[in-house]
């Protein structure tokens, strides 16, 4: 009766629908199995029928216990798999576009064997990803197994083990840490399994069919970040790498570039998750196409992420805008726009007098604190807030911004419906030219409110209310006017970029085509499903007619406008 119940109970388990269908899956890597007529076998695995796995089991004592201790049950490579303790799920990350399992005959564990039921799943690779599929495995340790469960996300996924935490303190002196740099911070390991082909600074794995596969670790330090951000269940956090020592380790993540520095972005106010991706895209091809003057383009890519044995959703890897991601010089000064509104001279000369790199909302992120003259660096800020400001100087304007750059950043500002970005939430960089003269920059950031998304205090809305009004304007009107002043021929030469831009980077098509694409990623990863079942409270919606629709008529609009 004992043996009857146990294997009722395993069927049971093959079969129910008790385990939540969210699917919190990161990344499982299954290795090259070797086809047999009973069984599908790898190093430390076996893929059974029913049957089959119930005998291996029959003579086993079931030990839930053996999964607690989960870093010597499942790993790849050595490398431990992202693990949901809850859920009981082990995440596996592929390639949604290669038909073949990627990975190592690795897969396995201290002292353990794993069995997969075979469900028919193996031979669907790509189904398994796009539905979520959950396989049901059994872990063998010594005389007992425990039940499991593995799904496989088409998406790189990180894994992060908090192992200390401490709360910075800083004097006033200090100003820039002691405003800015004041959030708990966590210390723990970082994994990253990523089996997209990008290149990157990762242990690259290989199996015998040449498939590559990438896994990445590292020390990290973590917090929280954002402020309208930070008011959603779903937090975004800030990561620095770093090595045993706790210094400064800078890897290419996921083909982003080099950076110890990086933002995860939980994207809880954007429902469709494509908003600041595709305005990140859009602005990246424009710093592309700029010949005469670097616009400091990053990138962003989309992960799913495990925090302490809960995944917590999917989430976009940005990576921070600094000195050596724009390859900033010693004449060089970099300024973060934190407000729209801007500090008086009297201002500005008193945080000079105190040794402040910050006066608010502009904060110098580069030199950083005591480094350099201080008076010097505020200089080009006092020039530029002179002539846009305090005494409206259009020819002294001119002289002091990058004209290319500015018309750029104007019909970036409008295509992407920045409401957000116009003052605030900028970077302005001082940069010397060839000729020897310091121009002003503009660099975007944080750009989730875009594409018809804008803060809204109501709480009931989730902070974010969608305004189908297409008509609105978001540049600063300062730098509208300066260029309806056409004192220089300036408004011809932006009516000119806006109708080359319209040709291809700004056309309906690339711009809804990004959109789309960028939904169909990550539909076919799974991805998209499981962080709406995380995150029920946060609506998230697959249906992109709204936000396509606000956007052909947003462009019709400009056409007119810049006419």
């Amino acid at each position: 009766m004992k043996k009857q119940r146990k294997f009722q109970r395993l069927k049971n388990y093959i079969y129910s629908g008790r385990f939540r269908t969210r699917l919190i899956l990161l990344l499982v890597v299954l290795p090259g199995f070797i086809f047999t007529k009973k069984a599908i076998k790898a190093d430390g695995i076996e893929l059974l029928p029913e049957g089959e796995l119930m005998e291996r089991l029959e003579s086993l004592e079931e030990d839930p216990a053996i999964l607690s201790e989960k870093k010597a049950v499942l790993t790849l490579d050595g490398y431990p798999l992202p693990y949901d303790e809850d859920d009981n799920i082990w995440y596996v990350a592929q390639n949604p576009e290669i038909g073949a399992w990627e990975g190592v005959p690795g897969l396995g564990g201290r002292d353990t064997r794993l069995y997969l039921l075979d469900d028919g799943y193996m031979k669907k690779k790509q189904d398994s990803i796009r539905e979520g599929h959950i396989f049901r495995a059994a872990v063998v340790k010594g005389n007992a197994y425990a039940l499991t469960n593995i799904t496989v996300s088409g998406m790189p996924v990180i894994s992060i083990e908090t192992r200390d935490s401490w709360q910075p303190e800083y004097s006033i002196e200090d100003i820039d840490n002691y405003v800015f740099n004041s959030e708990t911070r966590y210390l723990g390991d970082i994994t990253i399994f990523h089996a997209n082909g990008n290149s990157g600074t990762y242990t690259t794995l290989e199996n015998s069919a040449g498939n590559v596969y990438r896994v990445m670790q590292a020390k990290v330090s973590y917090h929280t970040r954002g402020n309208t951000s930070d008011n959603f269940e779903k937090k975004s956090y800030a990561l620095k790498l770093t090595d045993k020592q706790g210094k400064k380790k800078k890897e290419n993540l996921f083909g982003l570039g080099e950076s110890a520095d990086w933002k995860l972005l939980a994207g809880a106010g954007d429902v469709t998750k494509v908003r600041e991706k595709t305005a990140w895209q859009l602005w990246e091809e424009i710093a592309d196409r700029q010949k005469n003057v670097s616009e400091g383009a990053t990138a962003m890519e989309y992960c799913e992420v495990i925090l302490d044995g809960d995944y917590i959703g999917m989430y976009q890897v940005l990576k921070r805008l600094d000195e050596d991601t724009m390859d900033l010089q010693d004449t060089d000064v970099l300024y973060k726009f934190l407000q729209a509104e801007m500090p008086l001279d009297e201002d500005i000369r008193s945080s000079i007098d105190a040794g402040y790199v910050v006066c608010y909302p502009i904060r110098i992120r580069y030199p950083k604190q005591g480094e350099g003259d201080l008076s010097q660096q505020w200089e080009p800020m006092r020039q530029y807030l002179g002539a846009a400001y305090w005494h409206i100087d259009f020819e002294k304007l001119y002289s002091v911004i990058d004209l290319e750059n500015t018309m750029d950043y104007y019909l970036f500002l409008e295509a992407v419906s920045g409401w957000d970005n116009a003052c605030k939430n900028t970077y302005r960089i001082a940069r010397r030219n060839k000729e020897g003269e310091t121009r002003i920059l503009t660099i975007p950031w944080d750009l989730n409110y875009t594409f018809g998304d804008e803060f809204t205090v109501e709480i009931e809305l989730g902070k974010t209310r969608f305004n189908p009004d297409t008509r609105q304007l978001y540049t600063e009107p300062v730098i509208r006017q300066l260029f309806m002043n056409n004192a220089h021929g300036e408004e011809d030469v932006l009516r000119e970029k806006w109708q080359d831009y319209r040709q291809d980077i700004f056309s309906d098509g690339h711009v809804l085509g990004l959109m789309q694409e960028n939904m169909e990623y990550m539909q076919k990863t799974g991805a998209f499903q499981r962080d709406s079942e995380r995150w029920p409270m946060l609506n998230n919606d697959d249906d992109l007619t709204k936000i396509m629709a606000y956007e052909k008529e947003r462009l019709a609009y400009l056409d007119e406008y810049f006419r």
